[in-house]
């Protein structure tokens, strides 16, 4: 089910048949070679993503383009984003989907250059709660060249128009050119050891590519992605597990040392729960409550904290510093 050919009566049922789970197709637009179209990475996520959906109910929402390339500036045709708008924009577009009530989202990669990319992003969720989960389906991207005879064989199956393998080179510019091997078989590298590599942005021969292979690399793919979709789908440890996290993360104890082991023998509804005020200075404050996300996961008692005293100074509310009382620490090491 493709989210832009839903209607919006037909949405909510969408959700309900994915079970709450997306796929977000990672891609980017860049040059592939003098034979294959700059969307290349574009057109093989979202057939894989299509092959994955007709096995497997999910909604796939529209192709993100938008992604890490920026080895590739030199060459034209290439969109290149500034990094932090990436981060940015990637993480809208998760809450978006989430708000829309697909609260599994699965990013399905196409491209290379977001290797580096998609764990730092998953990791980046840590920074505060969510209420759903980015998961990485890290079998579904079989590309092992760029251009070359795997991108190449899969484009003949997909859209063999738009490629030219009649300008497939044959002089070897796609063997890398080895010019930070000084610096690579030491264990040290920089940024521009790709274009160091290959400097017209194509890497392997194409010439060996055929259809026949590419429906293979296809149909793992997107046979890979089903098995990791079908796990997702069963999945509740990530959720319950990031949720007691931000948790923890949200608390702030004053004078208080406990051990990290203790946190994680607390459960759920262990603890009254706690009861807190919001600062004044802050505009939001009404709608957004200090440490709002304590009270459903990790329940804590009021005398644990004596008080949050509202303060109009930048620092926001200060918690009064006291030395914990025996009972609390009764309390938290049941």
């Amino acid at each position: 089910m493709r989210w832009e050919e839903l209607t919006g009566d037909q949405f909510g049922q969408a959700v309900a048949q994915s079970e709450g789970v997306c796929l977000l197709p990672l891609s980017c637009i860049e040059r592939h070679g003098h034979h294959a179209p700059l969307g290349t990475d574009m057109f093989i996520a979202r057939e894989v993503c299509n092959r994955a959906a007709a096995l497997e109910p999910v909604v796939i929402f529209p192709d993100f383009i938008f992604t890490q390339i920026l080895e590739a500036r030199h060459v034209a045709g290439t969109i290149a984003i500034d990094p932090d708008l990436i981060l940015h924009l990637l993480d809208n577009v998760c809450r978006e989907i989430a708000r829309n009530g697909l609260k599994k989202i699965v990013i399905v990669n196409a491209h290379g250059g977001n290797n580096a990319l998609v764990p730092y992003f998953q990791q980046s969720q840590l920074v505060s709660a969510r209420d759903y989960v980015v998961y990485l389906a890290s079998r579904s991207n079989f590309a092992t060249d760029h251009a070359g005879p795997t991108e190449t064989s899969a484009m003949l199956v997909i859209r063999p128009d738009l490629v030219h393998m009649e300008h497939v080179p044959t002089d070897g510019e796609g063997e890398a050119l080895g010019r930070m091997n000084h610096l690579l078989d030491k264990g040290a590298m920089t940024g521009i050891w790709w274009y160091g590599d290959h400097p017209t942005h194509y890497a392997g021969n194409a010439a060996s590519a055929t259809a026949a292979q590419g429906e293979e690399l296809l149909s793992g793919a997107a046979q890979a992605l089903v098995e990791a979709i079908r796990a997702i789908k069963a999945d509740t440890t990530a959720k319950r597990l990031q949720d007691k996290f931000s948790s923890i993360a949200a608390i702030r104890l004053r004078n208080l040392l406990l051990p990290v082991e203790r946190f994680e023998q607390i459960r759920v509804g262990t603890f009254p729960q706690l009861n807190f005020v919001t600062d004044p200075c802050d505009p939001h404050h009404q709608a957004q409550p200090h440490l709002q996300h304590i009270p459903e996961v990790f329940r804590c008692p009021n005398s644990l904290i004596q008080s949050v005293v509202p303060s109009c100074s930048k620092k926001g509310p200060q918690l009064r510093n006291r030395p914990p009382r025996r009972r609390e620490l009764d309390l938290l090491s049941r």
